[in-house]
């Protein structure tokens, strides 16, 4: 009897959980079915949206319309992507007619609404509109969000800021352009290269003479104060972090006598950046000093060594083949006879 009434327990089981598997199966697709239709019908509802808007949009470029069609608080997102994706794509002379229109259906008011939601998409998108509206009134919010700890949302807020007023945003984001390692170096650049070499270039110099970390961003600045600036740093300086991060900015063969004295510097990333320059910069009289490098301790040295000799003015392969069998020491020898066999196969490829 107990094995009867034990089977009958455990058949029943089996029948709920079935049951309650198929409950769980069936809620899941009804889901999926529920989303989809959401999505086809948000979707056509932005189709709908576009077809009216995006041709005055384009209109706007020329004649901004006098009673734009109000906008829906549905279709505003939509508004929005449109609108700022327009912005990212014209010229200046462009901008102007489209901020008009945004201002005429009260989108920067709108803008300035989500800018203070939680919703982290709304909040971008809010801060890249006010951006190109150069909406002032936000100027002291977005000097809170440059703080904040999301990459995203600070990043946003930084470039907004330069868009509204490069020249007071400067002395706000050149420390945290110094202090944030969140940061990435290439979007940081760009930002400062929208806002104009003639903006930063001397804010940017003069922070670089006392933060480091600023010095690699002077390549966006005018060449004539990354030169100076440069020049000045190297004269006062055997900071190594201070030499690595200016050394790649010597582009003007005056400057060889500075290369040349960073040769033989301790630091081997110091070495690097050195003998880099000297296949910018230097001259067949460099031939040795680089020769004697390639059989420094480290590889990355050795081989930015060889490849300067390559670049060198007047190199040649059969020059270099001579060089090659001239070293004693193997790793010499060996990264040498590497840098030779990728030059030959470019010159191939060119032929």
């Amino acid at each position: 009897m107990g094995f009867v009434f034990t089977s009958e327990g455990a058949l029943k089981l089996v029948l709920w959980v079935g049951a309650a598997a198929f409950a769980v199966t069936l809620f899941l697709m009804l889901q999926i079915l529920l989303s989809r239709a959401l999505l086809l019908r948000r979707q056509r509802r932005a189709d709908r949206f576009l077809a009216v808007w995006r041709p005055l949009l384009m209109q706007s470029l020329d004649t901004v319309p006098a009673s734009p069609p109000p906008i829906a608080r549905a279709d505003v997102y939509t508004f929005l992507s449109v609108w700022n994706y327009l912005h990212e794509s014209l010229r200046d002379e462009s901008k102007e007619q489209l901020n008009q229109v945004a201002r005429v259906v009260g989108m920067d008011t709108v803008a300035q609404d989500r800018l203070r939601q939680r919703s982290l998409r709304q909040r971008l998108m809010a801060i890249v509109t006010l951006g190109h509206l150069r909406e002032a009134s936000v100027w002291n919010e977005l000097q809170v969000i440059v703080q904040h700890n999301n990459t995203m949302l600070s990043l946003a807020a930084a470039r907004a800021l330069l868009q509204i007023n490069a020249e007071a945003a400067l002395p706000i984001l050149l420390p945290l352009m110094a202090s944030r390692s969140d940061w990435p170096v290439t979007r940081v650049a760009n930002l400062l290269k929208e806002a104009g070499a003639d903006v930063i270039s001397q804010p940017l110099a003069h922070a670089a003479e006392t933060t480091p970390r600023l010095i690699r961003y002077l390549e966006v600045a005018h060449r004539d104060v990354v030169v100076t600036t440069v020049r000045r740093l190297l004269a006062t300086t055997q900071d190594e972090h201070v030499l690595q991060a200016c050394l790649p900015l010597i582009n003007d063969p005056a400057d060889v006598t500075i290369v040349r004295a960073c040769l033989s510097h301790p630091q081997w990333l110091v070495r690097v950046e050195a003998v880099a320059a000297l296949g910018r910069v230097g001259t067949a009289d460099d031939e040795a000093g680089l020769a004697a490098l390639l059989s420094d301790p480290h590889w990355w040295v050795r081989y930015r060594a060889a490849h300067s000799l390559a670049t060198l003015p007047a190199s040649n392969v059969p020059q270099l083949q001579r060089l090659a069998a001239a070293q004693t020491n193997p790793f010499a020898h060996d990264i040498l006879t590497e840098v030779i066999a990728e030059r030959e196969l470019a010159e191939g490829l060119q032929v």
